[in-house]
């Protein structure tokens, strides 16, 4: 399997059996992605390698320079949300599976370099918005006189 890019951050402290099924996570899809979930569902430490991997996540989230404040924000409150999720004593194989899917679509998101410059254009948009918008009031005003 080939991945679209590497981690661009310290991985210190996390097992490369993590780091591993992070890039699984976020590179997977359909049925392949489905099979990578219920390999994890299955394993007798699932909930504590859950809550490893929303370490790893959450370091990710706020080491990264790709990621605009606005969304560090967002993946914070989801990361929070799934942490919630897994402090419950008996969950159940769905239970499990939604914080699964819910972390592989976290990671896409998170590393999703295309809604980075999306962030970034859309702001850039706004400032010559308003250039524009100083110019022709300028332009306007100057014709009165």
């Amino acid at each position: 399997m080939e991945y679209r890019k590497k981690i661009d951050f310290h991985t210190e402290g996390f097992t490369d059996e993590i780091v591993e099924v992070i890039h699984q996570l976020g590179e997977l899809r359909d049925l392949e992605l489905e099979k990578c979930i219920s390999n994890l569902i299955k394993r007798t430490d699932s909930v504590s390698f859950a809550k490893n991997i929303l370490q790893h996540l959450e370091m990710m989230n706020e080491e990264s320079p790709k990621i605009v404040e606005k969304d560090k924000q967002k993946h914070s409150l989801k990361i929070e949300h799934l942490n919630d999720n897994l402090k419950s004593k008996n969950l159940t194989p769905m239970e499990k599976r939604y914080i699964y899917e819910e972390m592989a679509e976290l990671i896409d998101d998170m590393k999703s370099i295309g809604r980075y410059w999306f962030q970034k254009s859309l702001t850039g948009v706004k400032y010559i918005g308003a250039a524009g918008a100083v110019l022709a009031a300028a332009l306007l005003f100057r014709k009165k006189k």
